[in-house]
């Protein structure tokens, strides 16, 4: 075997084990039952996969995650100690969905005061 084949299989090895290392940390369980994205919640450390808009949407399809992030945050929103950093995301996507979906007044929109 020359020292060319042997670099190249010892090469083609550790990039092959780069490769099962680095896919062993990913959670992609988004699939899913949204296991991800819940757990996400718990944790001291801001998710940069789980943020504003991923939450907006599932508030925009009423999931059961979104039920569920909104029963496992509102408790939170009282005193925000920062201990659940991910639940501002559900915060902010809340405060937009149901503007987004607030009806509209049908009444006249002038204001009183100014009326002779």
């Amino acid at each position: 075997m020359s020292a060319l084949t042997r670099v190249a299989r010892t090469v083609t090895g550790l990039a092959l084990i780069v490769a099962l290392i680095g896919g062993c940390g990913r959670k992609d369980t988004t699939g899913g039952s949204g296991d991800g994205a819940i757990a996400s919640l718990s944790s001291s450390t801001t998710s940069t996969r789980f943020v504003h808009e991923y939450w907006l949407k599932e508030a925009e399809q009423k999931s059961a995650i979104w039920d569920s992030a909104l029963a496992i945050c509102s408790p939170y929103w009282q005193h925000q100690d920062g201990t659940r950093p991910n639940c501002g995301f559900v915060y902010t996507a809340r405060f937009y969905h149901a503007g987004a979906t607030a009806p509209v007044r049908a009444k006249s929109m002038s204001v009183d005061s100014l009326r002779p």
